[in-house]
């Protein structure tokens, strides 16, 4: 006969997974899409940090872009349709009105040599990478 050690809890540990499948995964997923706007992707190479953000039917005249030693900063505002007034909409799924978003990106950069470029609703941002400060070795007396 074999004999296998059994958690006295497993069983509440299960319902409360399961629970959290059910009733909370769903709606923290739907408020993380809420908040996190524009989504964007953050990349690095060798010598610089890249930004890329989704930001269709904007234009680069409402597009506010800061970068500062460790982190891209992105404000703008989505107007909505003046011709189409609220009693109109038969289904509005777009987001309007001002957004900001602050990507830290963890790598101390040189913000006064930033890029950005927008095309085709991407907004693109380069910024090189600070030198790195190297330690100095010390010798031991």
């Amino acid at each position: 006969m074999t004999y296998s050690r059994r958690e006295p809890f497993h069983e509440l540990y299960q319902l409360r997974d399961d629970f959290n499948k059910l009733m909370v995964a769903p709606f923290s997923k739907m408020m993380k899409g809420y908040m996190e706007y524009p989504r964007v992707d953050v990349f690095e190479t060798d010598k610089e940090i890249v930004l890329k953000a989704e930001i269709p039917g904007m234009s680069k005249e409402n597009l506010d872009v800061k970068v500062a030693r460790d982190s891209i900063t992105i404000k703008g505002a989505l107007n909505r349709d003046a011709e189409v007034n609220d009693e109109s909409y038969i289904l509005q799924e777009r987001n309007y009105g001002e957004f900001v978003r602050t990507v830290p990106v963890g790598v101390h950069m040189e913000y006064d040599q930033a890029q950005a470029s927008f095309k085709e609703g991407v907004l693109e941002i380069k910024v090189p990478k600070k030198e790195q400060e190297r330690g100095k070795k010390l010798q031991i007396d």
